[in-house]
């Protein structure tokens, strides 16, 4: 049985080749099966080579707010209201697939009682899990925790950058 996995925003296209032939009327029954599968890249895949491609796993979170200013803050801190954001993304992958970078992609950064932005990331045969937690807790801070909110805002627009290798074995 030859199956084709149908994954959005990513197009494929192949051919079977059988002992290097593509009639597919011969008998299959303990040939090997060899199958070419052209994969192009998207905003969220990357092909690194033969074998293996980039999955840009951060590119799902969407755009995120960067704060790279180099005044110093003369205000303090204030926001319309308290914002909290619970991402989950599963990776399902076939036997045969090894995921490399899962590491990178954890992330604690913050002060839990008021701001944080905090990744777990969790592995299983044929799965990567990662669950993405980002909080600001207060309406207004005291512009001494500035550079505390600004490394959190920026860590979120940091993972947006964070990708995956997924090779086959």
């Amino acid at each position: 049985v030859i199956e084709f996995l149908a994954i959005d925003n990513v197009e494929l296209s192949g051919k079977v080749m059988i002992n290097g032939k593509s009639d597919l009327t011969e008998q299959l029954e303990g040939e090997n099966v060899i199958i070419y599968v052209e994969l192009k890249p998207t905003p969220f895949i990357g092909i690194s080579g033969d074998g293996f491609f980039v999955f840009h796993i951060g590119q799902l979170m969407g755009t995120q707010m960067q704060l790279n200013d180099t005044l110093e803050r003369s205000q303090d801190l204030s926001l319309n209201y308290p914002i909290a954001y619970h991402r989950q993304i599963t990776l399902l992958h076939d036997a045969g697939y090894k995921i490399l970078g899962t590491e990178d992609l954890k992330m604690a950064v913050g002060q839990p009682e008021n701001m944080f932005f905090n990744t777990l990331v969790q592995t299983a045969p044929g799965r990567v899990e990662v669950d993405i937690q980002e909080d600001y807790r207060f309406l207004t801070a005291d512009q001494a925790i500035y550079p505390k909110f600004k490394e959190t805002i920026n860590a979120a627009a940091a993972f947006q950058h964070k990708s995956i290798e997924v090779i086959l074995e």
